[in-house]
């Protein structure tokens, strides 16, 4: 994709739905101070050897959850950071601590999940400030932790939990091979890698369509589109499909991949999304069509006809921006960037209950191997969407055909 499709797609996505990035932002539950607190607290019972094993497994979990809740709600990207930071520091000194504490593998994969968390959280900067985001070289580093963490637990006896360690791999791989070049060897070895892991069905009925989903991303990125599109179905007819619109990002650009445009704004205009999430997949399915469009007198038609089409998208996308109320509130809800609720799979966070956006999916039932801290129920899913967020200018009426028009001399 050139450099002004995305610039135009970036400040469009952000018109249309990532309103929530910038929507009514409530102040922080409690202060850092008051956080700070609880978590010497925790720490000095964590320490306490009088309480029992099993009851200080617990404790840190639910402490790192507390950790991961602050760094969801917080504004500002260091604050996140720095929380679950200190989410997978209180982890890894568990462990340290209790060498052979019951629940290694979980902790492992929870402490990766955060890891996972920090990198989504920069990917989702880097496609809204592009500017100022700066090289990618905090989110490999925060992705490859994660990978060295779950290698170090994937396999083990069969159940809910290996499903998850694999599955979570498995996205991280494929979110890690989406920074490398295009057609580079790493990136390829990467997705190979990712398939792998995902050739069994999960033994946990909630999980089977998002990996199928997945799976049809990754054929889809090494060039496998039929199958692709095979996986897509497949997710749509497990026993817990995965909501329409996580099923949309999927399918829409396998269909654009395989020129069938009017396949994938019909499956768009018969869907039940928004009309801003409608218009967002037909301008992107317009783009594509007029780039296929034959030169020349021979499809001059045809690109007028998808030109006009552009402009009317684009139209619905300005009106449905929010606005500001009289207390400077957004008038649509706030949407968190990155969500390690996915089931948290991020995202998406994107473990096992139901990863961010538009509808989440139903909670599984409560996994055989004991209760999970809240980001691990809602971390491992559905991968929160990558918005971007831009103002104004490239979508004003005046500035945003003038764009159109040099990006279709191009």
């Amino acid at each position: 994709m050139t450099p002004p499709v995305q610039l135009l797609l970036s400040g469009l996505m952000a018109l249309s739905l990532v309103a929530g990035a910038a929507a009514s932002r409530a102040q922080e539950p409690g202060g850092d101070d008051e956080l700070g607190r609880h978590l010497a607290d925790a720490r000095e019972r964590l320490d306490d050897p009088s309480i029992e094993p099993a009851v200080r497994e617990e404790m840190a979990l639910e402490t790192a959850a507390t950790l991961d809740r602050a760094a969801r709600s917080a504004l500002d990207l260091d604050t996140r950071l720095a929380r679950w930071d200190a989410a997978v520091a209180l982890l890894d000194e568990f462990d340290r601590k209790n060498m052979d504490h019951r629940r290694r593998r979980e902790f492992g994969l929870q402490a990766a999940v955060y890891r996972w968390a920090q990198a989504r959280a920069l990917h989702d900067r880097r496609a809204m400030q592009p500017a100022q985001a700066g090289p990618p070289e905090r989110e490999s580093a925060a992705l490859d932790d994660a990978i060295s963490r779950l290698r170090m637990i994937v396999g083990g006896e069969a159940g809910s939990l290996s499903d998850n360690v694999r599955f979570r791999l498995a996205w991280a791989l494929a979110d890690r091979a989406a920074l490398e070049a295009s057609g580079s060897p790493t990136a390829a070895m990467r997705r190979e890698e990712a398939l792998d892991l995902l050739k069994d069905p999960p033994a946990e009925p909630s999980l089977s369509g998002f990996q199928s989903l997945l799976k049809a991303r990754l054929l889809r990125e090494s060039g496998k589109l039929d199958l692709a599109y095979f996986q897509v179905d497949e997710a749509t007819r497990s026993a817990s499909p995965p909501p329409e619109a996580e099923v949309l990002d999927v399918l829409v650009p396998i269909l654009i991949d395989l020129g069938r445009f009017e396949d994938a704004a019909g499956k768009v205009e018969s869907s039940g999304l928004s009309s801003p999430a409608k218009a967002l997949h037909k301008l992107r399915i317009d783009l594509a069509a007029r780039r296929a469009a034959p030169a020349g007198d021979e499809g001059r038609e045809r690109r007028r006809t998808l030109e006009a089409d552009l402009l009317k998208q684009i139209g619905t996308l300005r009106e449905a921006r929010p606005r500001r109320s009289a207390s400077h509130s957004r008038s649509w809800p706030r949407r968190s960037p990155i969500s390690t609720r996915m089931a948290h799979p991020a995202s998406l966070g994107p473990c096992p209950k139901g990863l961010s956006s538009v509808a989440t999916p139903p909670p599984p039932p409560r996994q055989p191997y004991g209760p999970r801290p809240e980001p691990m129920r809602k971390a491992i899913v559905r991968p929160p969407r990558r918005f971007a967020s831009a103002r104004g200018g490239c979508c004003s009426k005046k500035a945003g055909t003038t764009r159109l028009t040099r990006l279709w001399a191009l």
